[in-house]
């Protein structure tokens, strides 16, 4: 994919690294916590993904949470409105079959990662 290889020239640069050998094939792995924005953000301009719905009890990560209650439910610190909430519902929806692994603790990103690249030979 044309724009995720620019991207990885633009990282190697800001780096102060040159671009590697055009006969190797790089890749691009985003990990991330967002379905809709993480995810399906990234996988729209190249890069395999690895969501990072981590454990609630390990890590108390419940912002994914927000989408699957009403206004009374949501989380005090949340300012974003239902509306928008409703839009991010449906992105989440659309980004479900971008993702290319899964990780419920942090520890199994490198597995994930190995599983991408073992599919990707």
């Amino acid at each position: 994919n044309l724009r995720g290889e620019e991207l990885i020239k633009a990282a190697s640069n800001l780096r102060g690294e040159e671009y590697p050998d055009d006969k190797v094939e790089g890749i691009w792995i985003h990990v991330g916590d967002d379905l809709a924005l993480d995810v399906g953000g990234s996988a729209t301009v190249g890069a395999k993904t690895i969501l990072a719905e981590l454990d609630d009890k390990r890590y108390g990560q419940t912002a994914r949470h927000r989408f699957d209650q009403d206004e009374e439910k949501q989380p005090t610190w949340s300012s974003t409105p239902m509306q928008e909430l409703e839009k991010r519902k449906v992105m989440n929806e659309a980004a479900k079959d971008l993702v290319d692994q899964k990780v419920a603790f942090i520890s199994h990103i490198p597995e994930a990662i190995n599983n991408i690249l073992e599919q990707d030979e």
